[in-house]
């Protein structure tokens, strides 16, 4: 079921949100620009949120998630700080960006 395969206790409340996806982060999603996916309401940090259940739900992204970022609503997040979302806030998977 979708608690087991998100890596959420199914008791848990979760909530709906947006997974945007950028750059490497959308070309191993297979183009796919957003995603909805369901995230605990609150009690995990950032860091786990990406760890634990952005990868169980969409675990292509392994290759980068190491490296990459979380912003939430357009601002980016401590990993260590706690999550706490609701239905209509936006997470943002931000790549490292290459360039010069």
């Amino acid at each position: 079921d979708l608690a087991t395969r998100s890596g959420m206790d199914a008791a848990a409340p979760s909530v709906s949100v947006n997974l945007l996806l950028f750059a490497k982060a959308r070309e191993l999603a297979g183009g796919r620009s957003s995603i909805k996916i369901q995230v605990p309401k609150e009690g995990l940090s950032f860091g786990q949120v990406l760890s634990e259940v952005i990868l169980a739900q969409v675990p292509e992204l392994a290759a980068i998630a190491s490296t990459s970022v979380l912003a939430l609503n357009d601002e980016y997040v401590d990993p260590e700080g706690l999550c706490s979302l609701t239905d209509r806030d936006e997470l943002a998977i931000i790549p490292p960006i290459s360039g010069g």
